[in-house]
C-alpha cells in the first residue's frame, strides 16, 4: 500500500469536520513551502555571486578605502 493510499484510508475514517482540518493543514504546509522559495533563491544567489564580488572586494585598494573602520572605537 502506498503512502497516499494509507493517507486516503485513514482520512476516510475521519468525520467531515476532521477531514476539513486535515485539508487546512495540507494547505498550511503548501503555503509554508511556497513562502520559503524566495528566501532560498536569495540565499543561493548570494552564494553564487560571492566569488564574482570577491574579485572587487579583495583588492588592496579596497582595504585602504575601508581601513578607517578598523580604527573606529566603540
Amino acid at each position: 500500500m502506498t503512502l497516499l493510499e494509507q493517507i486516503e484510508k485513514q482520512l476516510s475514517t475521519l468525520p467531515p469536520e476532521k477531514q476539513s482540518e486535515v485539508l487546512d493543514f495540507i494547505e498550511f504546509l503548501q503555503q509554508r513551502a511556497n513562502a520559503l522559495q524566495p528566501a532560498l533563491i536569495i540565499a543561493e544567489t548570494a552564494l553564487l555571486s560571492e566569488a564574482a564580488l570577491a574579485e572587487d572586494w579583495m583588492r588592496p585598494e579596497e582595504d585602504e578605502e575601508w581601513s578607517y573602520l578598523n580604527q573606529a572605537t566603540l
